[in-house]
């Protein structure tokens, strides 16, 4: 089967290529799109959002209320590491350092519990939003 490429494809693709190390959303695809002057439905926005996520391109997350739901540009070596969320500017941090066998090793043989990281978002606050927020 042939794979059409439309304008919009191919802007919400170079979006999210552009925005590989931030969580993103439709509602925010779609005010950067409108602030551009870029007319696009929202449904188109998720549509797209959702090829993606099945393509492998994205990770979908559901916020915890389930109302809202993030993407994350994904990477075949994200199965090996935890992913750092800034839970102020949304800024994703992959954790694909030497600590990983270090954490791995550790939750296995104290714990008896293997990580699946392919899904891991551990939140807290980014070097710049902390300190943003010191000189408020």
């Amino acid at each position: 089967m042939k794979e059409y490429h439309t304008k919009y494809k191919d802007l919400i693709k170079t979006y999210v290529d552009e925005h590989k190390d931030s969580r993103i959303s439709a509602a925010g695809i779609y005010e950067s799109f409108t602030a551009q002057g870029i007319q696009i439905n929202l449904a188109t926005v998720y549509r797209h959002l959702d090829k993606l996520t099945d393509e492998g391109t994205l990770k979908k997350y559901k916020t915890n209320n389930a109302k809202q739901s993030y993407y994350q540009h994904a990477s075949p070596k994200c199965a090996n590491h935890l992913h750092l969320q800034c839970s102020r500017c949304g800024k994703i941090i992959h954790l694909d350092c030497e600590c990983m066998d270090i954490i791995n090793a550790h939750i296995l043989g104290e714990h008896g519990f293997k990580l699946d990281c392919a899904n891991s978002v551990l939140t807290g606050l980014c070097k710049e939003c902390q300190e943003e927020m010191q000189h408020v």
